[in-house]
């Protein structure tokens, strides 16, 4: 089972966060990524345009949801392989830093790994 961790980017850093991916455009301004311990920016799995659209209204994170999820099946495969190699090898946390603590890019993201965990981890078998 995947042990995945949301955070906000400026969130304490902490040795339990194990591999840290950033799934957002950017970090706040007059900070650097380094600092941030950054070890993988996932821009190739952002959602779309339309995608943020939908989430700047809470009252659509199913349908963001929805969406993005599609997004992420037919256009962002490696990216999402090569979180779930590091979800495999252990604590994956995932970065965000636009949105609130319960809806933003990371949570979604999360949400998509661990309701296709079983298919992803064939996947990753088969390749």
């Amino acid at each position: 089972m995947f042990d995945i961790r949301i955070k906000h980017v400026l969130d304490e850093i902490e040795p339990l966060d194990g591999y840290r991916i950033m799934v957002d455009k950017k970090v706040p301004s007059g900070f650097d990524e380094h600092k941030l311990h950054i070890d993988m920016w996932a821009r190739d799995a952002l959602p779309s345009e339309r995608a943020l659209e939908i989430l700047e209204s809470t009252e659509n994170w199913s349908l963001f949801e929805k969406v993005y999820f599609k997004e992420l099946e037919k256009e962002k495969d490696l990216t999402i392989q090569a979180v779930v190699e590091k979800a495999k090898l252990g604590t994956v946390t995932l970065l965000y830093n636009s949105g609130n603590r319960e809806q933003n890019n990371a949570v979604a993201m999360r949400d998509y790994l661990i309701t296709n965990e079983k298919v992803l981890l064939k996947e990753a078998e088969a390749a």
